[in-house]
């Protein structure tokens, strides 16, 4: 197991990101799942402008389905790449860029569909996941750029 001193700042910031990220997906679905209707997030008003998307109708009844989305596509997902990013896998970086995409197209269909009022927590996720795209874009940049000065080197 490896020591919590040695854990350096890359990887602080990235566990930050990835676990604000999914503890909030899963705070949310939870919430939803627990009350379908919304009312514990103070949602249950919006329920008929979910409607007005593409099958609308068959899958906002309740937020069941805008729960099961959360979890499998926001909570589960930054809880793997927090723990990817733990273990220095490879595939922790790809996968926090990738949360952060998904993050960011569920914050940006909430605003389109809803509204354009931002409240403090959309704001908050959404400059997450903004973070989680560009911080995971900038490491994987500038692990390329390395390996190919690696490469020329051995040339």
């Amino acid at each position: 197991m490896k020591s919590l001193k040695n854990i350096n700042g890359t990887k602080i910031w990235f566990l930050t990101l990835s676990a604000f990220a999914g503890l909030s997906s899963l705070n949310s679905a939870l919430a939803l799942f627990i009350r379908p209707d919304g009312a514990l997030l103070g949602l249950e008003k919006l329920l008929p402008a979910f409607e007005r998307l593409p099958l609308g109708e068959l899958l906002f009844k309740n937020y069941i389905f805008a729960a099961a989305v959360l979890l499998l596509f926001c909570a589960v997902p930054n809880g793997a790449a927090a723990v990817l990013v733990f273990k220095e896998h490879p595939a922790g970086m790809w996968l926090v860029l990738g949360c952060g995409a998904v993050a960011a197209a569920v914050r940006g269909v909430k605003l389109w569909v809803l509204s354009p009022d931002v409240y403090l927590l959309d704001f908050l996720l959404t400059a997450a996941a903004a973070l989680q795209i560009i911080s995971a874009a900038a490491v994987l940049i500038s692990r390329f750029v390395m390996r190919k000065k690696q490469r020329g080197a051995q040339k």
